[in-house]
């Protein structure tokens, strides 16, 4: 008799948990034809085949007399006239970073002397360089390239990594135990150079 009572529990436990399966189905079966309605509504307003929205508000821009509307999204409204987001986004980046520019700037510095060993347990890369500023102008955040080998001489890996510090004109600077990233065990040798600085 107990097993009975136990099992008619167990049932019509599983029951309510059907019945709200079922409601919660038929709550998400309510909404998705409003969304479908509002994506159809987008793609029927969309006229000069621009494409959809992807949920995102459509605004609408005025030429300048006033005349020759466009309609189109937020972002591409935000790029400029007659250009795409990803160069608004390439020209948001170059201009972010104004100091990294043309090799003009690496002719006149060089790395001098270079070393490198182990550290943290051995898994550690850390490079200790003179940089030597042959220009009239200052450099700061050097980006060295370092690039890791095995003892046969055939490459394992490469790191990069911004050095943050100031070179005066003509001068030099050693950096010493500069951390460029983590190695594997078998790594025998380094050899780093200048990708990038900043002037002054």
């Amino acid at each position: 008799m107990l097993g009975l009572a136990a099992l008619a529990g167990v049932i019509v436990a599983a029951g309510l948990l059907m019945m709200s399966l079922d409601d919660a189905e038929t709550a998400d079966v309510g909404l998705a034809p409003l969304t479908s309605d509002q994506a159809s509504n987008a793609d029927a307003g969309d006229e000069d085949g621009a494409g959809t929205s992807h949920g995102l508000p459509l605004a609408v821009t005025v030429g300048a007399g006033g005349s020759g509307t466009s309609i189109g999204s937020p972002l591409s409204s935000a790029a400029s006239p007659g250009g795409s987001v990803l160069d608004a986004n390439a020209r948001l980046t170059s201009a972010a970073q104004p100091g990294l520019q043309d090799s003009s700037v690496l002719s006149g510095v060089r790395i001098s002397s270079q070393s490198w060993r182990r550290g943290g347990l051995g898994s550690r890369a850390l490079v200790t360089f003179t940089l030597r500023n042959t220009h009239p102008f200052a450099i700061k955040d050097v980006e060295i390239n370092c690039a890791f080998g095995r003892d046969d001489g055939g490459p394992l890996t490469a790191r990069r990594r911004v050095v943050p510090g100031l070179v005066k004109p003509g001068g030099r600077r050693t950096f010493v135990g500069v951390h460029v990233g983590f190695v594997n065990v078998n790594v025998s040798s380094a050899k780093c150079a200048l990708v990038a600085a900043t002037k002054i």
